[in-house]
């Protein structure tokens, strides 16, 4: 008895390591989860951002173009 005793120990303490081990796992996981979200919506932001100085630099360079053309002729 004492000896079943000792392996039910060694169990408990096995389970005990592999759920310490599942759970540091899925903490990094979730970690790294939320840094991949975070890093998309910059990501996203930043290209809303890119699209509205294209589109302001495209309106500039037309006017300026515009204006060249005038000006020559």
């Amino acid at each position: 008895m004492i000896n079943q005793g000792y392996e039910v120990l060694g169990n408990l303490r096995d389970q005990k390591n592999m759920l310490k081990r599942t759970r540091t796992r899925m903490l990094n996981f979730l970690n790294t989860m939320g840094l991949s979200n975070t890093v998309i919506q910059m990501v996203e932001r930043r290209a809303s951002e890119d699209k509205y100085i294209l589109i302001g630099g495209m309106g500039v360079t037309v006017f300026v173009i515009l204006l060249l053309y005038i000006y020559v002729l």
